[in-house]
């Protein structure tokens, strides 16, 4: 998914400033900002590291409870939860790193995906 994004980036550096009449020195200067939102999003996706989570699961109190693939358990603070279609993305911070789970809604059982949420009162969809 790296990957995929930094080629994403790459083609629309490429569009911008071979693809658009805007003068030269803005093309070149946009074309050039386009590494910072490249390097950003690469280390977002790596830091997600989804084999190292085993379990994340929201209590009835509303505290999250992390387990990981090594068995070890903690309860976690996450950011609020942001939602693309049919994508839940998590974050929280751990050791000091920022750690990010992406749930798909499309693999997850219709009855859990409605009781989560509603958990996290998001509209229906």
């Amino acid at each position: 998914m790296a990957a995929a994004w930094v080629l994403w980036c790459l083609a629309l550096a490429v569009g911008l400033v071979a693809g658009t009449s805007l003068a030269m020195p803005l093309r070149a200067g946009l074309g050039l900002l386009l590494p910072v939102p490249a390097c950003l999003g690469v280390r977002l996706l790596l830091a997600r590291q989804p084999h190292d989570i085993g379990r994340l699961r929201w209590q009835a109190d509303g505290r999250w409870w992390l387990q990981d693939r090594r068995g070890r358990c903690a309860y976690v603070q996450p950011q609020p939860p942001q939602r693309l279609g049919s994508l839940l993305w998590f974050r929280w911070q751990e050791a000091g790193r920022r750690r990010v789970l992406i749930i798909d809604g499309t693999t997850v059982e219709p009855n859990q995906w409605r009781r989560l949420k509603a958990g996290l009162q998001f509209a229906r969809a």
